[in-house]
């Protein structure tokens, strides 16, 4: 994607997204997040989005593909060495 644009941003939570596969709803695998943005890292990404929450299981939208908030400053951490 470099040579199309000077920076890349690589979504991180929708990357792990499985729609409709929760039943009719968007499912996904959280558990995956870390190992996308460190993969979109070493390949070169500039920054990464996540979407996050308190308690991804009672989110109203995406719980199943979102990074618990607990979680979010230590990958950011793992990111920026």
């Amino acid at each position: 994607m470099k040579q199309y644009t000077d920076r890349v941003v690589m979504d991180c939570t929708h990357s792990v997204q499985r729609p409709g596969a929760a039943g009719g709803k968007t499912g996904g695998n959280r558990e995956y997040i870390p190992s996308m943005a460190l993969a979109a890292k070493a390949f070169g990404a500039n920054g990464f989005f996540f979407e996050t929450h308190p308690d991804p299981d009672h989110a109203l939208s995406d719980g199943p593909n979102m990074l618990p908030l607990d979680q979010l400053a230590a990958l950011i951490k793992e990111l920026a060495q």
